[in-house]
């Protein structure tokens, strides 16, 4: 099998899409806001129809805040996770191959096996190979050299990772 090599600088925006898949696929971050809001909304019909201002500006507080929790974490938090990392910024340079995979940085030069990874994530523009509770290797699918590097590193995820798989 041919090594798939890829040489990229992550962008922002490539570095915020693979955190938000991440709150994604491990948090009920769109369940948690339905449930802020029916909780506003109780809220707000505990006080009007019930007269109940005390315990309303509570429910208020409560999903107001933990909305805004929500928020933070996934509108605010991502943006901030990548301007304060300056490896993220590096030039990364990444070989794929049966034996797994060859990592190069200006600082790193480490040869990881697939053992190391437990899923494989992807949407329109990312495949995220998480490798433990909350850290993961993305790779851009722009800095595929072309089509078929793509269908080579897909074989090379199914054969390493079949059962951990997930779209």
């Amino acid at each position: 099998m041919n090594a798939v090599t890829l040489q990229f600088t992550y962008t922002e925006a490539e570095q915020v899409r693979a955190i938000r898949l991440y709150y994604d696929k491990n948090y009920n971050g769109k369940f948690d806001v339905l449930v802020c809001i029916v909780g506003i909304a109780f809220g707000l019909l505990l006080g009007t129809q019930l007269n109940d201002w005390q315990n309303a500006k509570y429910l208020f507080l409560l999903f107001g805040l933990l909305l805004t929790l929500i928020g933070y974490c996934y509108l605010v938090l991502p943006y901030k996770i990548y301007r304060n990392d300056p490896k993220v910024k590096e030039e990364y340079r990444l070989t794929f191959d049966d034996a797994g995979l060859h990592f190069q940085t200006k600082d790193i030069d480490s040869q990881i096996g697939w053992g190391l990874y437990n899923k494989v994530w992807r949407d329109r523009e990312l495949i995220v190979l998480v490798h433990g509770k909350r850290t993961m290797t993305i790779l851009p699918l722009r800095a595929f050299n072309s089509p078929a590097d793509v269908e080579a590193m897909n074989s090379l995820l199914s054969r390493h990772i079949p059962a951990r798989t997930k779209q």
